[in-house]
């Protein structure tokens, strides 16, 4: 059998003088040589230059590996082409009983990382796990990790961005999990060395539940989106029927910076009234019902330095009989009508007083807030009733309606500068009634010379107080 001529090389350093056999260990990850050789010269002077020339090149980082057996290559790994990766060496002085002035014994031991090159399954991707997280709705997070290496001539960073998004979709497939359904929420990417050679990576999804647009669960510009509705109704007026409502909105997300359509500071604002505004306002009537949504009030951030949106809205919901607000206070006076007079006597605290009849009178002010057009005319008195009123009033009579007064306003809710939503005029009335009590009705003779009209006196019951409750 003939002798194999083998050569070892680490750079452009070749290491001639071998002793004995050179050592590999090879796994998935990582690769190491152990070499001995000696170093002899005839003269000082060569021989500390070829320590110093063996010492600087086999202390290097990051030096091409090259092992043949006489032309043939047995092992390359070339750091430049990121087949070995962070390539790190030792060189001992092993301090040989064969040591002399002029010959030195070396051991030389190489080690370095290797590219995750199982190109069937994991194309450079050296690791990976994944972790489901369930919300106390069942919202569903799922979080991915994992390490990426160099290898085909990419780096680290150049093999991620072109595996990691296969490898995510394969496994949301594999979990029965649609991953449209899902919005990246975060990223991270850390290198493990300087030499782009191996990174970690995580990767955090959360679940959309509620449209992000019309007809779109996940839009792509749009990122985290809080949203919450709050119907507010005044179930407190006077009238004992469902009237209008408004919705309290409160919106936020960000933006994707890289998205082709939205992703410049320039954009937030058509991105906010194009698509998302008009989003929320048709679903607050589908949420909470109503015939239409009119903004109130509104007030919107755009916040170009973090490309975010955050806004509040207060808008008006129709419903039922339209009525906003219906208020009604009934203010009762019992007058006594008395007219005093001194007594001059020279006593102190002496009076004369007379009262042609006590008197009680009534207000009624009815306050509306109505939608679409004024309540043409209030209810009836119902606080007028003897079981509600806390004067008491005599019996036999009536109250009876002294004047009716109505004053009406509007303004419009709704049209707003962006166009959206529904302008609604609301009206705001007072209606205020004058009444009297009269215990009877005294016809005072025949109709009135040149008037030809009857004509009615009304007197209180009595003038004395007792059958009031006053004494």
């Amino acid at each position: 059998m003939a002798t194999q001529k083998i050569s070892i090389k680490y750079g452009t350093y070749t290491i001639a003088a071998r002793i004995g056999k050179f050592r590999e260990t090879h796994a998935y990850r990582t690769y190491s040589l152990d070499v001995d050789f000696l170093l002899t010269a005839a003269n000082d002077a060569d021989f500390v230059t070829a320590l110093q020339a063996a010492e600087t090149a086999l202390e290097k980082d990051n030096q091409a590996i090259e092992i043949k057996f006489g032309s043939s290559t047995h092992r390359s790994l070339d750091p430049s082409n990121y087949s070995a990766l962070n390539v790190r060496t030792t060189l001992t002085k092993s301090g040989s009983k064969i040591d002399s002035d002029r010959l030195r014994q070396y051991s030389w031991h190489v080690e370095c990382n290797l590219p995750a090159d199982d190109l069937t399954n994991d194309v450079y991707r050296r690791e990976a796990t994944w972790e489901i997280d369930f919300s106390e709705s069942r919202r569903v997070s799922i979080s991915f990790s994992g390490t990426y290496t160099a290898g085909g001539g990419n780096t680290a960073k150049t093999n991620y961005d072109a595996q990691v998004g296969t490898w995510i979709t394969a496994v949301f497939t594999a979990l029965s999990l649609t991953e449209a359904n899902y919005e990246l929420l975060t990223e991270k990417i850390s290198a493990q060395d300087d030499e782009n050679a191996i990174l970690s990576f995580t990767r955090s999804y959360r679940e959309v539940l509620f449209n992000e647009a019309a007809a779109t669960l996940n839009t792509a510009a749009i990122q985290n989106a809080q949203v919450r509705f709050e119907r507010v109704s005044d179930n407190k007026h006077g009238l004992n029927q469902v009237g209008a409502f408004r919705a309290n909105i409160s919106y936020s997300c960000s933006v994707d910076n890289d998205d082709g359509t939205y992703g410049t500071a320039a954009s937030l604002k058509t991105l906010w009234v194009n698509i998302i505004k008009p989003h929320l306002l048709t679903q607050a009537t589908t949420i909470w019902g109503g015939g239409m949504s009119a903004v109130e009030n509104e007030s919107v951030s755009t916040d170009v330095s973090e490309h975010a949106i955050s806004a509040n809205m207060s808008v008006l919901l129709s419903g039922g009989n339209g009525i906003l607000s219906y208020s009604e206070i009934v203010d009762i006076t019992h007058d006594l009508r008395r007219n005093v007079r001194d007594v001059w006597d020279g006593e102190p605290f002496t009076y004369i007083f007379w009262s042609p009849g006590s008197k009680i009178t009534a207000r009624q002010t009815v306050q509306v807030e109505k939608i679409g057009g004024p309540l043409r005319q209030p209810q009836t008195v119902r606080l007028l009733g003897s079981s509600l009123l806390l004067i008491a009033q005599p019996g036999g009579g009536s109250w009876q309606l002294l004047s009716d007064t109505a004053n009406n306003g509007s303004e419009y809710v709704g049209n707003d500068q962006d166009g959206k939503g529904v302008a609604k005029e609301v009206y705001k009335t007072t209606y205020v009634r004058e009444f009297i009590f009269a215990a009877k009705w005294t016809p005072a003779g025949g109709p009135e010379s040149g008037g030809g009209r009857a004509r009615t006196v009304l007197r209180s019951k009595s003038p004395g107080l007792g059958e009031f409750g006053i004494s």
